[in-house]
């Protein structure tokens, strides 16, 4: 739970600096930044790779060669049902109610509590940093979205007001309840040599996410979730 308390608090200190202060980040300070956590993000998420495929050890192809297909099973899946088609329209949402707070002076409390609860809730990396932080007590991904979310927060604050802030309620409440739900089934998980197929998926699509950071590559990372199933699965199947 400390990566999703890191995170409710970065939260609030970026909405507080931008609702008490004027100025913002440069660009290039943004940029330069962006960069940063891109670069830690693809060594976190390589680095759960590599340790995952290696849980058990000695059977480091074999556990390669499952999470690969695991990841083609749930990308395959995850375009079937349209994961990522709905929660880019959920983000589109979130983006006309920024502009239209941009245009107006008049705001909604529910405006920028539904913004910031669609933004920061359905980031690939709430979800995969949760997990991670659940199964291994690894919150590290959190921490970088933690930095991302309070840099965002500068300039939604502007726009939105108060009641952005609140949007770190059901962040909270989202990683969370994904974190205890992880550390529940670590221990089963563990004990039938299924949690490292889990965490490296894990590591695989945050370094995904890390390509899109970095702008060399945009994947649509959610569509690979469904992988997060038929990884243990395959692992139960083949062990």
């Amino acid at each position: 739970m400390i990566g999703t308390a890191i995170n409710a608090a970065a939260i609030l200190a970026g909405g507080t600096v931008g609702l008490a202060s004027k100025s913002q980040l440069s660009i290039r300070r943004q940029q330069n930044l962006r960069i940063i956590l891109g670069v830690f993000a693809v060594y976190f998420g390589l680095r759960a790779f590599w340790i995952g495929i290696g849980i058990p050890g000695g059977q480091r192809l074999r556990n390669f060669l499952v999470v690969l297909i695991a990841l083609m099973l749930g990308k395959l899946t995850g375009n079937l049902i349209g994961i990522q088609r709905r929660l880019n329209v959920l983000g589109k949402h979130a983006k006309q109610q920024y502009e239209l707070a941009e245009q107006s002076r008049q705001r909604r409390f529910s405006d920028g509590f539904v913004a910031g609860a669609i933004l920061y809730c359905m980031a690939p990396l709430a979800t995969l940093g949760a997990i991670q932080d659940g199964l291994l007590a690894d919150f590290r991904i959190l921490v970088v979205k933690a930095v991302m979310d309070g840099m965002a927060m500068i300039t939604f604050a502007r726009s939105f007001g108060w009641s952005i802030l609140v949007s770190a309620l059901p962040v909270a409440a989202y990683q969370g309840t994904i974190t205890l739900l992880a550390r529940l089934l670590a221990p089963e998980l563990e004990a039938r040599f299924l949690l490292g197929s889990v965490y490296a998926a894990t590591g695989f699509m945050v370094f995904a996410v890390a390509l899109a950071i970095l702008k060399l590559r945009k994947t649509e990372v959610s569509d690979y979730f469904p992988a997060l199933f038929f990884a243990p699965v395959l692992s139960w199947l083949v062990g």
